[in-house]
């Protein structure tokens, strides 16, 4: 009996240490699950990081004090996700301390999940990840002036050469860049990652056509860089916008595009 009552113990303690390990993400064979509405392949990395970033653009508000003084930068966060789906020991380190302060509120607001399993048992893992802290289109540009008008509202819209023959140039020039950001090979996902959510574009159009002051706000840095970089290397060449004299005026132009991106891989 005392065997048997030893032997007992031996593996309740076993038992025990294996579910108070933490693994580290590298270490288990399925990740958490956050969501079932946006990925297939629902137990994988990609798709616990895709999940992560929806919520987090979704529950981010910028602290006022870092928007006031026109800061950005990096949240770097660290948290658990235990063997029953709840989170805890949620970490952050940054330069600007309203930028841990709101990482850690955001984290705190993950709903409970399916957790991490390894050898078919649900674990303890360990997760990192940047929390990029970026000013919305609508703060940009800062200075004080004359509101611009729209582009597609000016008596006379701007007209994207490329897109010249389209009936609405706004929704060309739109679907233009939704092509740049899901095919461009900047983006560098891998054989089946992908990126999913919303990219805002703003930038303007002056007198002579060219484009300046272009932002793009999204949760996904190379999609950002992606398209910043595309618009201000006079990839897009337009004509400007004109008044009710046909005369060339200042305008903006504003979008909000809902993207899926795919990696695959290239031969």
């Amino acid at each position: 009996m005392n065997k048997l009552l030893l032997l007992g113990c031996l593996l309740c303690f076993q038992i025990s240490l294996a579910q108070s390990k933490i693994y580290k993400s590298n270490e288990v064979d399925t990740y958490p699950i956050i969501s079932n509405d946006i990925c297939k392949n629902l137990e994988t990395e990609s798709c616990f990081t895709l999940q992560l970033m929806s919520h987090v653009s979704t529950n981010l508000k910028y602290p006022e004090e870092a928007l006031e003084k026109g800061t950005t930068g990096k949240a770097y966060v660290q948290f658990i996700v235990d063997s029953l789906g709840t989170v805890s020991d949620i970490k952050a380190r940054s330069l600007e301390q309203s930028f841990i302060e709101e990482a850690i509120r955001v984290v705190n607001t993950l709903p409970k999940m399916v957790p991490a399993q390894k050898d078919g048992r649900a674990v303890s893992v360990s997760h990192s990840f940047p929390m990029v802290f970026t000013i919305d289109i609508e703060t940009a540009p800062t200075e004080e002036r004359e509101p611009l008008i729209a582009c597609e509202k000016a008596p006379f819209p701007a007209i994207f050469l490329k897109c010249k023959r389209a009936k609405d140039q706004k929704r060309c020039l739109e679907d233009k860049l939704f092509e740049i950001i899901t095919k461009s090979k900047r983006l560098h996902l891998g054989d089946g990652e992908k990126f999913s959510g919303r990219v805002r574009v703003y930038f303007e159009i002056s007198t002579d056509g060219s484009i300046s002051n272009a932002v793009a706000v999204t949760t996904f840095p190379e999609a950002k860089t992606a398209v910043e970089k595309y618009l201000m290397e006079n990839e897009v060449v337009l004509e400007p916008a004109k008044n009710e004299n046909n005369e060339p005026i200042p305008s903006h132009f504003k979008a909000e595009l809902s993207v899926l991106a795919v990696g695959r891989v290239r031969n």
